[in-house]
């Protein structure tokens, strides 16, 4: 008889436990695969923040040594990044009198690639020299400011900042590099 009302309270409680372990184990099985999401979706966002710096075009304005036929040196657009540059501009210079300079070049950069680039006033051809005479008529603290603005492959807009001034003799140009930032999403 005790083996009786044993057997019939296990029989009818073994369900319920049953039923308990059953959620239980669904509950810690959701909860595991919700750990597993949110880890997969944080390495998948990496994966494509490492993607886009690896084809991230990084262009900045410099100068080179003179080249044969030209006095002064030279402006060139380089792109440091390891992504080519597509639709590069560079926004025109303004000096103190208001005059406007614009500095073409090749719209598409490689990676790794230097571009030599052209001063223009007006429809006139000018050589570094003549930016170095520019710069040297202004207050010696008023230096010019530029932006390269391009795109990226993967649609990214980008733009670097740069500032032109003279050596501290006045006698060469340098330009720093002031800032880069993302300017679009794609």
């Amino acid at each position: 008889m005790f083996m009786d009302a044993q057997l019939h309270f296990w029989s009818r409680h073994l369900g319920e436990c049953l039923q308990v372990v059953t959620v239980v184990v669904g509950i810690v099985t959701v909860w595991l695969l919700w750990r597993y999401t949110v880890a997969t979706q944080k390495l998948l966002r990496e994966a494509q923040r490492q993607t886009e710096v690896s084809l991230m075009p990084i262009v900045v304005l410099a100068t080179t040594t003179t080249q044969q036929g030209l006095s002064g040196p030279c402006l060139v657009v380089r792109n440091l990044g390891r992504g080519p540059a597509f639709n590069t501009t560079i926004r025109p210079l303004n000096d103190t009198d208001g005059i406007t300079y614009r500095v073409q070049h090749r719209a598409t950069i490689a990676a790794g690639e230097r571009e030599g680039a052209s001063l223009y006033m007006d429809k006139t051809s000018l050589q570094g020299i003549d930016l170095i005479n520019i710069l040297q008529r202004q207050a010696h603290d008023s230096p010019m400011q530029t932006s390269i603005a391009y795109k990226g492959v993967n649609g990214r807009s980008y733009e670097t900042a740069h500032t032109i001034s003279l050596t501290s003799d006045g006698k060469d140009l340098i330009i720093h590099f002031d800032n880069f930032s993302v300017t679009g999403q794609a």
